[in-house]
């Protein structure tokens, strides 16, 4: 529905006919957040990892996807060079020393306090 309708649903609950133009026209735009694309990094890590040896790596789903319009896999491509089971995870909250890193409404934020006792503070 548009913001131009007034909850126009027709008898079989449809959309109107103008609804259904808007509808086609923009697809609806997925609510990734921040958080969310964190869980995501986070869980190629831990699938990754369930290989015992790099020589088992054959029956992860990325080494037998291949690029278009090349023979190279997602884990041989020329500039990845490293298997996600090599990354760190992200984990947040964080202490590093006297900064504290943390997500906000979907935004990074960072605090760094004066003393490293300030900031365990902060953290707990």
């Amino acid at each position: 529905m548009n913001k131009d309708c007034n909850g126009c649903f027709g008898a079989a609950g449809d959309d109107c006919q103008r609804c259904q133009e808007v509808d086609e026209v923009t697809p609806p735009k997925p609510d990734i957040t921040p958080e969310l694309a964190i869980a995501a990094y986070n869980t190629l890590i831990d699938y990754c990892k369930q290989f015992d040896s790099r020589s088992n790596c054959g029956n992860c789903i990325f080494d037998q996807i291949c690029y278009p319009e090349s023979d190279e896999t997602v884990c041989t491509l020329n500039f990845y060079h490293i298997c996600p089971a090599d990354w760190d995870k992200i984990t947040l909250p964080s202490l590093n020393g006297n900064t504290v890193t943390y997500i906000k409404d979907g935004q990074l934020k960072r605090v760094t306090c004066g003393r490293h006792e300030e900031a365990v503070e902060f953290y707990e």
